[in-house]
């Protein structure tokens, strides 16, 4: 019998010269840089901020120019607007002046925010009723106070309690706080917090306007002036750099790239494991997550050096801790809730962990059946750090991946679990077959139709990371529809990774932000994986058909 042929077209020599492109990033110290690009919502605080402390600097007339650049850019585009940008024009307005939301928005920013039923929308709310007050602006009709408890819902990430604290500090400021002694204790060397661009401005403009810790202060406006870019804007975050070093060497680790050359990359990982075994998603930051946790493990034990495989045993350590009652996986702390993208991948890392069977396979057992029980009805899952709906749907069918390839007992059982995510991947709303972009299943809210939307496609085709989650999903799925498969290849082929496209990573949600690193690096994983897919014969889906049926 002849061997199945590959996908037509071939991304072979595309994946090498990607894989080229992308080592020729990595830094000496064997890491990637993870830069994100500047963001109109920490600009117009930034720019609030150094004017409350009567600077007079060349970093605010920058400032100053890129907020009303940004504004202009944004009120005069045309079509919808995500909840993310109408808010944060609500601001711009308040900090430069004029009027950039027509009132039809005003009331629809309202509904949405309404509408939102996220388990973090009470410490997003507070957030944004805060920014408002800061910024001068009468947030009571618009964005409703929270209760005055809502600023103490623990179980989350070390900046969401930063953030908390200086909004009580706010409500309530007293030089003998123990808010205040936080948040001067938990000051960074470098003058901010956590990495953390957004929590950093909140906490100044904070100290700034009731006077309190003027040495803290001083300090962290010499950082706000050093994250000036030379657009004049500041991002979100300072980098993602750890973050990024894990997913590029796992990227190309299992694009084939060898593990002498990857060897750099792992001692840098190796110098970034923090005390309880995890990782966070920059050198600095104090708190490890499951995110970055699960994918650097997933990568050094693909490695298989002794020292590698020593930090992915402790990395399951850190992973099997932090998995709750439920079965699932939450980003940061036990107990809070668990989420499927992070379930996934850290079933993913579980499965690719070394060791014999043990208590890695039930908790990945256990944390299937949560996936199991997540998955919506018409095949998605809920989004929680991307707002495309299908990055989780990808990360759900690579644990399944990982369980078929993975020696040991099979743990992600259901198939008819991956079978709805293939349609869901593959099924416009018209019923139609293909690569679409996923518009209708995300989160974020537009602002003209109340309906959901994802991120908005450029030129009107396929979102170039839609179209990569889902190859990369397709190609390791059992049994892809073919024609999708080959579409998506050729989007991909067509698509130049350096070019600027609609981002998706979303901090904190509903804000999106911009990695552009990550693109190309998507782009890599879904041709390299499309490159090795070959059709199953029609005894192996005979025989996995018989098997799903069997199991129902």
């Amino acid at each position: 019998m002849a061997k199945a042929s590959r996908i037509e077209p071939k991304p072979t020599r595309a994946v090498r010269r990607a894989v080229v492109a992308l080592s020729d990033r990595r830094r000496s110290d064997g890491s990637w840089a993870g830069n994100c690009r500047a963001r109109l919502l920490e600009s117009c605080l930034a720019l609030l901020l150094l004017r409350d402390l009567g600077d007079g600097s060349a970093a605010v007339r920058e400032l100053d120019r890129y907020c009303r650049a940004s504004l202009l850019s944004l009120s005069t585009r045309r079509g919808s607007w995500r909840v993310d940008e109408a808010f944060t024009a609500r601001l711009a307005e308040s900090v430069l002046g004029g009027s950039a939301l027509p009132a039809a928005r005003d009331a629809a920013l309202c509904a949405a925010l309404d509408a939102d039923r996220h388990a973090s929308r009470r410490r997003t709310r507070l957030m944004l009723d805060t920014l408002l007050a800061l910024a001068g602006h009468d947030a009571a009709p618009d964005v409703p106070h929270a209760g005055a408890g809502q600023g103490r819902d623990g179980g989350h990430h070390r900046w969401a309690e930063l953030i908390a604290a200086a909004i009580r500090l706010w409500r309530t400021p007293a030089p003998d706080s123990p808010d205040l002694r936080l948040l001067a204790g938990a000051q960074g060397p470098d003058g901010g917090w956590e990495h953390h661009i957004l929590a950093t401005l909140v906490i100044l403009l904070v100290l700034a306007r009731t006077g309190l810790a003027p040495g803290v202060l001083a300090r962290g406006r010499r950082f706000v002036l050093s994250r000036v870019g030379p657009d004049g804007g500041l991002p979100f975050i300072t980098d993602e750099d750890t973050w990024v070093t894990a997913l590029a060497s796992l990227v190309l680790a299992e694009a084939g790239v060898s593990p002498k050359v990857l060897r750099p990359s792992a001692d840098h990982l190796l110098g970034q494991q923090m005390y309880d075994g995890g990782w966070a998603y920059s050198p600095g930051v104090t708190q490890a997550d499951a995110d970055d946790t699960s994918v650097a493990v997933s990568f050094l034990a693909r490695l298989g050096s002794p020292g590698a495989l020593r930090a992915a045993r402790a990395g399951v350590g850190y992973l099997l801790a932090l998995q709750n009652p439920d079965g699932g996986f939450p980003t940061f702390t036990r107990g809070a809730p668990s989420e499927a993208e992070i379930t996934a991948k850290c079933v993913h890392a579980l499965l690719s962990s070394p060791g014999g069977v043990d208590e890695r396979h039930e908790a990945a057992r256990r944390a299937w059946r949560w996936l199991v029980d997540a998955q919506r009805p018409d095949g998605g899952f809920a989004p929680e750090w991307c707002s495309s709906p299908r990055f989780a749907v990808m990360h759900v069918i690579r644990a399944h991946h990982a369980d078929r390839t993975s020696p040991g007992p099979r743990v992600c059982h259901a198939g008819e679990t991956v079978d709805r995510c293939v349609r869901f991947l593959t099924t416009d709303a018209t019923g139609a077959m293909g690569v679409t972009t996923g518009e209708g299943n995300a989160t974020d809210a537009t602002l003209e139709t109340g309906t959901t939307g994802g991120p908005r496609p450029a030129s009107g085709d396929a979102h170039p990371l839609a179209t990569a989650y889902t190859v990369t999903a397709l190609a390791q799925s059992p049994h892809p529809p073919p024609a999708p498969l080959r579409d998506g290849v050729r989007r991909l082929l067509a698509d130049d990774p350096d070019a600027p496209c609609e981002p998706d990573s979303l901090g904190p949600r509903p804000f999106v932000y911009d990695v552009p690193i990550l693109r190309p690096i998507y782009r890599l994983a879904a041709l390299s994986h499309a490159s090795r897919h070959r059709p199953p014969t029609d005894r192996s889906r005979t025989a996995s058909a018989s098997q799903r049926q069997g199991r129902r």
